[in-house]
């Protein structure tokens, strides 16, 4: 399968690049422990679930985790709709807040077991631009991409394995969105 990669520096209007500052930077969002990365590899981050994970929730259950979910939501669709991508479901949706746990990189994964895309917006420049996300070939023995984290920046790309370098200082926020 051919990569499918979009990149987008100019997607958000001012006033959500404002009102992204104002939710993920003021000391005072949610942003709740999780003990793993990928199936049970101890290694620790920051999150919180705007939209739960579809292997996770009952019949007839969207998701909706958030207060925000409309506000990210709306995120979504201006990349989607400025870049000419379509969907019909949201996998899944988080901001996730990653430093430096001992571990130099999460492990290799590919987020869902049915296709998707997914959409990472970087919300701030983390201290360590080597914070990259990587993605690779189904073998996972090439390197495909490699995404350096810019604050706004929205990239989107189909499913195949990838892993996100931990930042060496400081600290990484993204937005992740899966769908299909």
């Amino acid at each position: 399968m051919k990569l499918f990669f979009k990149e987008d520096r100019d997607f958000l209007l001012p006033e959500d690049q404002h009102t992204l500052d104002e939710i993920t930077l003021n000391g005072f969002f949610p942003f709740y422990l999780q003990k793993n990365t990928i199936g049970k590899d101890n290694k620790h981050f920051l999150s919180h679930i705007i939209v739960g994970r579809v292997e996770y929730r009952k019949e007839n259950d969207n998701g909706i985790n958030s207060k925000y979910a409309d506000f990210f939501i709306k995120i979504l669709d201006q990349f989607c709709n400025k870049n000419k991508i379509k969907y019909k479901n949201i996998l899944r949706y988080s901001l996730n807040l990653a430093f430096y746990d001992g571990a130099e990189k999460s492990g290799i994964h590919v987020d869902h077991d049915v296709p998707h895309k997914q959409l990472i917006i970087y919300l701030n420049d983390p201290m360590d631009p080597e914070s990259y996300t990587v993605l690779l070939n189904k073998k996972e023995d090439k390197i495909l991409k490699k995404i350096t984290p810019e604050k706004f920046k929205g990239v989107c790309f189909n499913q195949c394995p990838h892993y996100m370098v931990y930042p060496k200082r400081g600290h990484r926020i993204i937005a992740i969105a899966t769908f299909n």
